[in-house]
């Protein structure tokens, strides 16, 4: 398998980044993160290996 692009929103500035992330490997704990510096704020963020969703993002859909 091979690695994606993903796109999040930097926490800090609320702009979209673009990040690419290695392919996850089998023996990878399932519910882990990879820290990524980025390229809007230059400051670590931790993104879901499998998710691609930021460490305390809120996964729960917004009512409307």
């Amino acid at each position: 398998m091979t690695g994606r692009h993903i796109l999040f929103t930097c926490p800090r500035l609320g702009t979209k980044v673009q990040h690419w992330l290695p392919a996850t490997a089998p023996e990878d704990e399932p519910n882990s993160y990879v820290s990524v510096v980025c390229l809007a704020c230059t400051r670590l963020h931790f993104i879901h290996k499998e998710t691609g969703k930021l460490l305390g993002e809120d996964t729960a859909p917004t009512a409307s």
